[in-house]
């Protein structure tokens, strides 16, 4: 299940690209607490939709604050509902896992719209996905991880380039995914 970005909801296909490591161990995470009733754990780099419209502006975790609105799927809805964020506290964990989905979708998880990256690289996936990347990860295992690490470094300079240019500082803290 996921949300769209004009706050619909719907089905995505998750890709080969998603990060999946069920074994790692003691990652620190965040645990937010909404008025949904529902508590989201997530890295404090994880990104969701937050405000007043779902899906149209995105924050990491660490950066969300009691009482922001982040957006809840209840049992039966047709689409997501604000819900006030009424707790956020440090947590630690096991396993590592965002769902990189197909065609651009807000994957919901714990009830709660989420998203796998920055807005502006989930509109380029959605692009490039379909089209280019499927068709390399079909042809050859040893392609799409080549592409993965690929794309994956060149993310991870743009952020910080961003993060320099916007702060004229360099990140006190990595940016970037960790690829296993």
């Amino acid at each position: 299940l996921v949300g769209w970005a004009d706050g619909t909801l719907g089905f995505d296909v998750v890709t080969p690209w998603s990060l999946a490591d069920h074994s790692a161990e003691g990652a620190l995470f965040l645990a937010l607490a909404t008025s949904a009733n529902t508590t989201l754990r997530l890295t404090p780099t994880h990104h969701l939709p937050v405000g007043e419209t779902c899906c149209k502006q995105l924050k990491q975790a660490k950066d969300v604050r009691v009482g922001e609105l982040v957006w809840a799927v209840g049992r039966g809805a047709a689409e997501p509902e604000p819900h006030a964020v009424l707790s956020v506290r440090a947590t630690s964990g096991r396993g590592l896992h965002s769902p990189l989905m197909q065609r651009g979708g807000f994957p919901v998880v714990d009830g709660v719209v989420t998203s796998f990256n920055s807005l502006p690289l989930v509109k380029l996936n959605a692009i490039a996905q379909p089209y280019l990347l499927a068709s390399l990860c079909a042809a050859s295992a040893s392609a799409c991880t080549a592409a993965r690490r690929v794309v994956a470094a060149v993310e991870c300079v743009a952020k910080h380039a961003w993060h320099a240019l916007g702060s004229f500082a360099l990140a006190r803290e990595p940016l970037c995914k960790t690829l296993h």
